[in-house]
């Protein structure tokens, strides 16, 4: 038998948790997101992989906390990073624990000879080198 101290906190059982996530972004007719779920464990490995327009892009933007506290619209269901609420943490916290890649066509993540230059920012000059075309992204926890 094992005994656990009232103070004693369990570790979060997964490290992304998302229960019936539903969104429709403002002034939109149809819905991004509909009753996602999906629980991700450390170290592992989940590709998001879809057509343009299914919602991989909108799913991430949800576990970063761009989806609610940037992005408007009608949102409903649980997501959370560390046992953390994502819509009741505070935006500026969860980008300590979320990073973002979002696409961009202009750059390419790893390409033959620079995949040990990847530069994401350069926020002294301004410039930012985006991830690559329209269906790669990366959310680094």
């Amino acid at each position: 038998m094992t005994t656990v101290k009232a103070n004693h906190v369990l570790p979060a059982l997964y490290d992304i948790e998302i229960n019936n996530l539903t969104f429709k972004y403002e002034n939109r007719t149809d819905y991004a997101l509909e009753n996602v779920t999906l629980n991700v464990v450390e170290k592992e490995f989940v590709l998001l992989a879809g057509a343009s327009g299914s919602g991989k892009s909108t799913l991430l933007k949800c576990l970063n906390g761009l989806i609610p506290h940037r992005y408007l619209g009608d949102y409903s269901g649980e997501v959370k990073i560390r046992n953390k609420s994502v819509p009741d943490s505070q935006f500026l916290d969860l980008a300590l624990n979320v990073g973002y890649n979002d696409e961009c066509p202009n750059g390419s993540w790893i390409q033959s000879q620079s995949a040990r230059r990847i530069v994401l920012a350069d926020p002294e000059h301004g410039s930012t080198t985006c991830a690559s075309g329209n269906e790669r992204h990366a959310l680094n926890i």
